[in-house]
């Protein structure tokens, strides 16, 4: 066999080759995108209907940008201990809350974030 002829059959065989890794690789892709979009929206449903409580204590509220800001324990699967600033679903919902209080609050994932719906005053604080 001449090695022009072995060439152009090594060439073709390469070509052949990275096609069908191409094919297999874009229906993967498809496979894996399709799985984590179910996935994406099973979670939102189970979060936009579920409620999470939490223990912390209050660092501040900011009217202006209806933002609570609360130094808290972790919520196992949602939260880590951290200080966050939470939108709060009703500004009454602050009333009568000072920084450094201990509460008790209520988050549910509204419009992509956990927003406060409740938050109770801790006995004794």
């Amino acid at each position: 066999m001449r090695l022009y002829k072995v060439i152009i059959l090594m060439n073709l065989a390469l070509a052949v080759g990275f096609l069908a890794g191409w094919l297999w690789w874009s229906n993967e892709v498809d496979r894996l995108r399709r799985e984590i979009a179910a996935a994406q929206a099973a979670s939102t449903e189970r979060q936009g209907s579920e409620q999470h409580t939490g223990m912390g204590i209050v660092r501040g509220f900011v009217p202006e940008m209806q933002r609570l800001y609360l130094t808290h324990a972790g919520i196992p699967g949602l939260l880590l201990p951290t200080t966050t600033g939470f939108p709060v679903e009703d500004p009454r919902v602050s009333r009568g809350l000072l920084p450094g209080e201990r509460v008790q609050f209520t988050v549910q994932a509204k419009g992509g974030e956990l927003t406060v719906v409740a938050v109770y005053k801790e006995a004794g604080s």
